[in-house]
């Protein structure tokens, strides 16, 4: 199991196997407290609101993005801004 997940992560596998070891407890380094890989706790998305958008914004921005190439959202917003036409 560490072997593949030195490949994936590109970490140690000393490092990966402490990270294993101490997954959901608390581990005092440096006179910091740090909880190593809570699962309870997602950090996922920081936002208090959430995007709402309609399945006719949603369609039409799928359709434009297959037509940028797939970029990043930031790259999309230029492509909108400069084809709005």
């Amino acid at each position: 199991m560490l072997n593949d997940l030195t490949s994936v992560t590109q970490l140690n596998r000393k490092y990966l196997g402490w990270l294993l070891r101490n997954t959901g407890k608390v581990v005092f380094i440096k006179d910091k407290t740090r909880i190593i890989a809570e699962p309870t706790v997602s950090y996922t998305s920081q936002r208090d609101r959430k995007a709402v958008y309609t399945d006719e914004v949603v369609e039409a921005l799928k359709w434009l993005w297959t037509l940028a190439g797939f970029c990043s959202s930031k790259h999309l917003v230029n492509f909108i801004r400069i084809n709005s036409e």
